[in-house]
Order: C-alpha cells, then structure tokens, then sequence
C-alpha cells in the first residue's frame, strides 16, 4: 500500500514467458478509497499465505531411510559424544554392513595414515566412509522414486 497515496497499492511478481527464464513485473493499481485498498490488501496477504503454507507442505523434505548420507548422518549421531574406544566398537558395527571390498578399502586408507589414537582413527575412518557414502549418494535412488511397478502393496487404499 502506498505511503504518500494511500488509495494505491501494487505488488512484484516473478512471471515467465519461457521455463528457465523469469522476470520481476511490478503491477500498481489506484483504487476509489484507502478502505478499499485495505480490503484489497488483506485479501492479498491472506491468499500469499495460504499459497505458502500449501506449498510448504506440498514440498515438505521426504526423508529416504536408504540414502547413504542418511546412513552415515545417523551413526555420527549414534558416536556423538562418546568415548573414542566406544565410539569405535560403533564404528565398526557400522561398517560390517558394508561389502568387503568397501571395508578393506577403507581399513587400507585409513592404515597408510597411521592413526595414533582412537580418536584420530574414529575421524579418518569417517573421512572416508563420508567420501564412499557420497559416491553412492550421486547413484543413489530414493524410496519411492524408482521405476514404477505396480503391485497390491504399492496402490494407496483411498486410490
């Protein structure tokens, strides 16, 4: 709503003629009175809201229980805080769920590296499992978005 000229009111929106290429226009209207205006106005943030809180839940995060970085995300939570030993007994539960190829690499590089202690092996060996769980993350398919197939446990029961 205008300052000066309170019987006017406009907003900016972003508009595109061709997907990928956007541009900002900024509409400004004059109306008979300042009430209508408010009217207008109330009206427009009521509306932008509802757009944002449907969108919002429309694009809520999806958490995939299989992704990589979601694996190696909840063991750094699980090691959080304890005792380097611990944390290592954690550690290499963790990577007994890995083939063998992935554990002897990573038990060669983090060997060539000579750790000193627990704790300096602790944070190699999760240097490079992050690197192998981001491989594997760029490859990764996320539950639900594989090629469809179609089978009684995969059709909603309200289809």
């Amino acid at each position: 709503q205008g300052i000066k000229h309170v019987d006017h009111f406009g907003f900016i929106c972003r508009e595109s003629a061709e997907p990928g290429l956007g541009q900002y226009i900024c509409y400004v209207f004059q109306c008979a009175s300042e009430s209508l205006v408010d009217e207008v106005m109330l009206t427009l943030r009521q509306a932008f809201s509802t757009a944002a809180a449907l969108q919002s839940a429309k694009t809520q995060i999806k958490l995939c229980e299989a992704c990589p970085m979601h694996s190696l995300h909840k063991l750094c939570e699980r090691i959080e805080g304890l005792y380097p030993p611990r944390a290592k007994l954690v550690i290499q539960r963790h990577l007994s769920s890995l083939t063998d190829n992935e554990q002897a690499d990573i038990f060669e590089r983090v060997q060539k590296m000579k750790p000193v202690s627990d704790q300096e092996e602790n944070e190699l060996v999760i240097l490079h499992l992050r690197q192998l769980c981001e491989a594997k993350q760029k490859t990764h398919i996320h539950i639900g978005e594989g090629p469809s197939t179609i089978s009684n446990s995969t059709i909603p029961e309200n289809a």
